[in-house]
């Protein structure tokens, strides 16, 4: 798999937010789709074209923030929420194609890459993807979005 190392530094995002066991994932796309309804509210956007889709997570449950990142806090839309995300080392892979094989990537990345890299993976620390011009939702083949797993 083709990956770059980066250290992105400190970051906020403003955006809706999802808490709760793993179970409840597909509630995902419905959350995007509020958002894109949304994503005008916000101010101080630092690229007009990137959103991200930001995954607190644990062993029993998880948070994913769908949003995009902000340069000021000072006016946060009502029912939207903001984290501030620290600088952090990442491996950043590019998932090609459709969405629904987004899980595959994942899992290749974790289960198979990951384990025989040499890196491990910060637990501690969110990861994102980030969806930018590249990424076509009407175009499953010709679409691309990155992945940004925190290493230690």
């Amino acid at each position: 798999m083709n990956f770059k190392p980066v250290t992105k530094g400190e970051f906020v995002i403003v955006g809706l937010e999802h808490s709760g066991p793993y179970s409840t994932m597909d509630q995902l796309p419905k959350l995007w789709d509020d958002f894109i309804q949304r994503m005008g509210e916000l101010s101080d956007r630092v690229n007009e074209k990137a959103e991200l889709g930001v995954c607190f997570d644990d062993p029993h449950e998880f948070t994913y923030i769908v949003g995009a990142e902000v340069s000021s806090t000072a006016r946060i839309p009502e029912g939207m929420t903001s984290r501030r995300i620290p600088e952090q080392k990442y491996l950043v892979f590019t998932h090609r194609g459709d969405l629904s094989q987004l899980g595959e990537t994942y899992k290749k990345i974790y289960e198979e890459w990951l384990p025989q890299s040499g890196y491990q993976r910060d637990g501690d620390a969110p990861f994102f993807e980030l969806y930018d011009e590249r990424f076509l939702p009407d175009n499953s083949e010709g679409s691309e979005l990155d992945l940004y797993i925190p290493i230690k």
